[in-house]
């Protein structure tokens, strides 16, 4: 039979090495109660490490909730913040894309503003409170009276408050800004 180790706890090793424990071999006598000793010894040590393990576990749950409580606004607040300014500038691009279609409208010869009106509301689904101005050379009249070569601009401006997902009273990061596209042609 091939030796085979074990530890055996001893007073006189603790004194000698520090550590109340010793190497027994198969050779010796009463090598198997032995053993039987070392593992019980074992097992309790390790029941009590587990013991003071799930002690410290359980005593840190309550620390992860408090700290939880210190972060969370600050994440929400991020996330919202993102949320929020990620839909200004999807409702911007919008605007600016109904306003080029709208002006592209308006700038064909024969083309009247409640037409280029139509296509901008066409283009601007989901957006509600919306201002429209057309503007022919700068001033604003009816793109229909405008002639060959003149510029043909349209601005469509609506205030955040009224594009926000967020509820109003938590909607301060963009709150009372408006939003605006713009784009000019030449009438053709």
């Amino acid at each position: 039979m091939p030796a085979t180790t074990v530890l055996e706890r001893c007073e006189t090793c603790r004194a000698v090495r520090g550590s109340s424990w010793k190497f027994l071999t198969d050779t010796e006598p009463g090598i198997e109660s032995q053993k039987a000793t070392v593992r019980w010894q074992l097992w309790e040590w390790e029941w009590a490490v587990d013991q003071i393990r799930y002690r410290r576990v359980k005593a840190r749950r309550g620390a992860a909730v408090v700290e939880f409580a210190f972060v969370a606004p600050l994440l929400f607040a991020v996330i919202l913040g993102i949320m929020e300014f990620g839909r200004g500038m999807m409702v911007a691009e919008m605007l600016t894309s109904a306003a080029r279609a709208g002006c592209r409208a308006a700038s064909l010869s024969g083309a009247s503003t409640s037409s280029a009106t139509t296509v901008l509301n066409t283009n601007l689904t989901g957006i509600s409170g919306s201002t429209i101005v057309m503007t022919v050379n700068g001033a604003t009249q009816d793109v229909n009276k405008a002639v060959s070569g003149d510029t043909v601009a349209v601005t469509v401006t609506v205030p955040y408050n009224s594009v926000s997902w967020l509820p109003t009273a938590s909607s301060s990061y963009l709150a009372g800004l408006t939003l605006s596209g713009t784009a000019s042609m030449v009438r053709e």
